[in-house]
């Protein structure tokens, strides 16, 4: 088939029909097992759950490319927050099937994704490649990307975990901290914390960056519910372990681990933050001790927790290093100035 030939259609995750979401997730299950080649399947009811629950304040841009038979050999995606922050900025994706990449389709689809970002008034494109996709980081770089920064999936084998090290964390906690309780949130988040809630998820915003041009993330309780309705799509699972202190009832630090029953094995370590002033007191360390013996003993089935770092986040990859969390794959997050992205096409 001459690409030349090939049709790109326009489409949102929000409205695809039957078969186009059928055709698109059999497209994004190919790149995603050329990733993770040993983990369990994934759904399309999962996938189909996920996409409908994107939440309103992001929207999106979405082309494929497809054969007469429809299957689909390429897609691209962009992504952008109506927030008061970062209305400079979107956030890009761009798969090519292994079969079919070096014949321009990269190019064709970056143009698109490049000439919607200009015309949203977007001057900035945010997009990652990784260590086991071919060619993603060339491709960055003829594109005009510089890297923002390195960041690593790390992961931990729980068969390995020491248990021993779990009941020293918290025994640790429970004496530095002593003026501290830690709780649970299971599934959604108490409507009467919200707001304290939505006011403690900022502290993420004193996680490393390292050059990207980005703003705070001050999202509202509204945003912080419809996050919630995405996490917890498909059947999903979130368990959120907190820490407050017992006077002031103010929350001081969080983590958050999401569960799919459908892919028991996999458990994803979303954030973990402690406030600046409540910091050195062994907080981030109970509560992820505490969070992976409720693991151990109310979810026997997992047997993976990944987890995203910075690899200049320092405090928390040792926090992870100790526990045995090890590197599962690289990846670095690029920076696109529209305009340099433009100049570069063909």
């Amino acid at each position: 088939m001459d690409v030349k030939q090939i049709r790109i259609e326009p489409f949102s995750y929000q409205e695809l029909d039957e078969e186009t979401s059928a055709a698109l997730f059999e497209h994004h299950l190919v790149l995603w097992e050329e990733i993770h080649p040993d983990d369990p399947p994934r759904s399309l009811d999962a996938a189909r759950a996920r996409w409908a629950a994107l939440p309103p304040f992001l929207r999106t841009y979405g082309w494929m490319v497809r054969q007469p038979d429809g299957q689909v050999l390429a897609s691209a995606a962009l992504f952008m927050l109506d927030m008061a922050e970062n209305r400079h900025l979107a956030q890009a994706e761009l798969e090519v099937d292994p079969a079919w990449r070096r014949q321009g389709l990269a190019w064709r689809l970056a143009r698109l994704l490049l000439e919607a970002a200009r015309d949203e008034n977007r001057r900035l494109i945010i997009f990652s490649t990784n260590d086991r996709t071919d060619g993603g980081g060339a491709f960055a770089r003829r594109l005009g990307a510089q890297p923002g920064m390195t960041t690593h999936t790390n992961q931990l084998d729980l068969c390995e975990l020491d248990r021993g090290l779990l009941e020293r964390w918290q025994d640790s906690g429970r004496e530095r901290a002593a003026d501290f309780d830690l709780g649970l949130w299971d599934g959604r988040y108490p409507e009467e914390d919200l707001e304290a809630i939505t006011e403690l998820t900022r502290v993420m915003n004193s996680a490393p960056t390292g050059d990207l041009d980005v703003e705070e993330f001050n999202y509202t309780p509204e945003q912080i519910r419809e996050i919630e309705e995405q996490q917890l799509s498909g059947g999903r699972k979130r368990w959120t372990m907190y820490a407050r202190e017992r006077q002031s009832g103010r929350f001081a630090g969080y983590t958050v681990l999401i569960l799919d029953p459908a892919r028991s094995q996999i458990i994803l370590q979303g954030d973990t933050g402690v406030l600046p002033e409540y910091r050195n007191r062994g907080l981030g360390r109970w509560l992820k001790a505490a969070m992976l013996d409720k693991v151990l003993s109310e979810w026997p089935e997992g047997r993976f927790v990944r987890t995203g770092n910075a690899d200049s986040n320092a405090p928390m990859l040792r926090i992870n290093q100790q526990l045995g969390f090890r590197p599962y794959m690289a990846e670095t997050i690029w920076q696109l100035p529209v305009s340099d992205g433009l100049a570069a096409l063909p």
